[in-house]
């Protein structure tokens, strides 16, 4: 049977995204107008290229392990580890490149194609995903902000502490949300034709049949993927701040974690361009000034490591669309 989907009023998204489009353009030559273009010229171009390989090899290997935690999501969803290593390169591309954070569903289209996976199930394990990644993302920005002490420490705590426990109520309220809804299932044999008469019914039946697979993770297994989340961000973090180092910028990696750590924060957002541009340099640029950190370098800094960080993105990614479009006969092996 053909897995549905719920309905939307197309008009209104498209309304909604193209104000967001628009304020991510905004964003974008706001922030440009602010610093010197050629010293961020510089900056791309000046990076050492050691430290350029090196952050290459630190982005493949935070994919890898992303493979490795797509894998371990769900009995009903491992793959070979081959395809799920070239699913986690090119979901990151399409959401790299996808305005209004589209790409998402990529990771769904992509476990559709290689699985059958239904498109519920495929939802709620990219829920799943980005609540990690938030959790670990707010663990490890706590964690540095009680091992430095600065005047700022106290403020920079209570940030984590209120971002941790908003997370935590949110995902508690989603799971206590899964294990009711069955009392208020739908008996789909007695009821198909007025479903398919009623916009209601149909986006509550398939709300179920998302929140049952949401229902079947259990907490041993989200403590496995927070803790392959946390391995993942301190690649990602060390990846940018090797970036920095091989600018010659001088922060330290607590600056560098504190910037990645409102950018990945500000670009969860649908407020951006292309490429995640516009809310990305927003939180890097508000995460630095507020550790005092020059404007200007502020701002130059997150463009320079975002052009750069995309340079892999779209090196790896492409080449993980590219086995899609020309199938190889070894993936299908």
């Amino acid at each position: 049977m053909k897995e549905s989907s719920p309905p939307l009023n197309l008009s209104r998204i498209n309304i909604r995204n193209i104000t967001f489009f628009l304020i991510g353009l905004f964003l974008i030559v706001f922030l440009l107008r602010q610093i010197n273009l050629r010293e961020l010229q510089n900056q791309i171009l000046g990076i050492r290229w050691e430290y350029l390989l090196a952050g290459g090899g630190l982005y493949f290997l935070k994919a890898c392990l992303r493979a490795f935690r797509l894998n371990r999501i769900s009995a009903d969803l491992v793959i070979p580890y081959w395809r799920a290593l070239r699913l986690s390169l090119a979901t990151s591309l399409a959401t790299q490149i996808l305005p209004l954070k589209l790409g998402e569903f990529s990771y769904v289209y992509l476990l559709k194609r290689e699985k059958e996976t239904p498109i519920p199930q495929g939802i709620s394990a990219l829920i799943v995903v980005r609540l990690m990644d938030l959790m670990a993302v707010g663990l490890i920005y706590l964690a540095l902000a009680l091992s430095i002490h600065s005047q700022n420490s106290t403020v920079q705590v209570a940030q984590a502490i209120f971002f941790l426990v908003a997370l935590s109520g949110g995902f508690g309220i989603l799971m206590l949300i899964s294990y009711i809804a069955p009392k208020f299932s739908i008996t789909t044999d007695q009821t198909e034709s007025s479903i398919r008469q009623n916009a209601f019914r149909h986006l509550f039946i398939w709300l179920q049949k998302f929140l049952s697979y949401f229902r079947a993770y259990h907490p041993a297994q989200i403590a496995q993927w927070l803790l392959l989340s946390l391995l993942e961000w301190l690649c990602n973090y060390s990846m940018f701040h090797m970036l920095l180092s091989g600018m010659n910028i001088p922060m330290t990696f607590f600056q560098t974690s504190t910037a990645v750590t409102f950018a990945a924060i500000a670009s969860a957002l649908p407020v951006n361009a292309i490429g995640s541009f516009g809310s990305q340099e927003a939180g890097w640029t508000a995460a630095l000034i507020m550790l005092q950190i020059d404007r200007q370098m502020a701002i130059s800094t997150a463009f320079s490591t975002h052009i750069l960080s995309l340079g892999y993105i779209i090196f790896f990614g492409g080449l993980a669309w590219v086995s899609y479009l020309i199938p190889l006969k070894s993936l299908h092996r």
